[in-house]
């Protein structure tokens, strides 16, 4: 970890301390510009899973069928943002004890949970699809979506196109 380089947040809400954190394929350490080291991500879960928290959100950034698989081996998480690959659950799943969204579409749905710290339990939690005569779209997040999506692009462009010179 870099120096000054936090790999999580605690927020703090009625007497309760909220964990979030992310997950990310360790592959993106070896891409160029990169270059970075990433630890295994169920090893660091455990990790971060042992800071003290009332309510654990992870964010993974891992082919589903990773992040279910380490969702169902590490127990404490409260609450799976899946955010890879492209998709979108018509409601929220449940996986043992953890809550799953998944509404990675582009910034048309949108996943929110209604949290009960007292209780520890959700009291709502829904998949809401976005569409522009219901909720306008920001600019600033329509500019930063479509920047993001070019880049994206351009990587896997990139990135296919070495794989394929190299298996000459």
């Amino acid at each position: 970890r870099p120096p000054g380089y936090k790999d999580y947040t605690l927020l703090h809400s009625q007497g309760k301390t909220i964990l979030i954190t992310s997950l990310i394929n360790p592959d993106v350490g070896k891409s160029p510009p990169a270059r970075l080291v990433i630890m295994p991500p169920g090893r660091a879960l455990r990790q971060r899973l042992a800071v003290a928290h009332d309510l654990a959100i992870v964010i993974f950034q891992l082919p589903d069928a990773e992040a279910r698989k380490i969702i169902s081996q590490t127990p404490g998480i409260d609450v799976a943002i899946l955010a890879e690959p492209p998709g979108v659950y018509s409601r929220p799943q449940k996986l043992g004890g953890c809550y799953l969204f998944k509404c990675c579409n582009r910034g048309k749905s949108l996943g929110w949970i209604d949290w009960d710290l007292q209780t520890n339990h959700p009291q709502q939690a829904r998949i809401i699809e976005l569409t522009p005569r219901i909720y306008r779209p920001d600019p600033e997040v329509q500019l930063l979506v479509s920047n993001f999506t070019r880049w994206r692009d351009q990587h896997d462009f990139t990135r296919r196109k070495r794989n394929a010179d190299t298996r000459k």
